[in-house]
């Protein structure tokens, strides 16, 4: 965006693009792994699980978007919006429980 050129923002797409694919990976293990324990539910039931969901559908949206507009400016914003709450919900002493469904 500052440097105009187009490396740069293919890179970023790119690196976003493997990244919403891990975390769908990881949000899909989460969910398999409730039903093998027993509780069999989406990964949506608490505040963890509900922010890592809402990074992971912002990420997802904001590619759909800049698939059809051909404009990466909005990942500006958007990215880190989702790195605050990955991280938020990553490093927050109350939220940050292994596996409490």
């Amino acid at each position: 965006m500052v440097s105009g050129k187009e490396i740069w923002g293919r890179l970023a797409t790119v690196t976003t693009l493997i990244g919403l694919l891990a975390q769908t990976v990881a949000l899909i293990l989460r969910w398999v792994t409730s039903y093998q324990m027993g509780i069999g539910h989406a990964p949506l039931s608490n505040l963890y699980e509900s922010l890592i969901f809402f990074a992971w559908a912002i990420v997802a949206l904001y590619l759909i978007i800049e698939w059809r507009t051909k404009n990466r400016s909005l990942g500006t914003f958007v990215v880190p919006m989702a790195f605050l709450s990955m991280s938020f919900a990553s490093l927050s002493p109350t939220l940050a429980v292994a596996f409490n469904p």
